[in-house]
């Protein structure tokens, strides 16, 4: 891509809270935590929040879960 973004395509499954956040364009975020099994990451305002979880991960409302 040449908007100076590494993208790297992984298969997921996204909670329908969040599908809208994850569709389109990459987008730059920022990284709130992570842990072993999940990633938090900032969507824009501060109430608004993305879980990357680790297929092994307990699943969360706001969550995508890679395969």
């Amino acid at each position: 891509m040449d908007d100076g973004l590494d993208v790297t395509l992984l298969p997921a499954s996204v909670s329908p809270l969040v599908a809208a956040e994850v569709a389109g364009p990459p987008r730059r975020r920022r990284v709130l935590a992570a842990f072993p099994t999940c990633l938090y990451v900032e969507l824009g305002s501060h109430e608004r929040v993305l879980a990357v979880l680790a297929s092994d991960a307990v699943a969360l409302p706001i969550g995508l879960r890679l395969a």
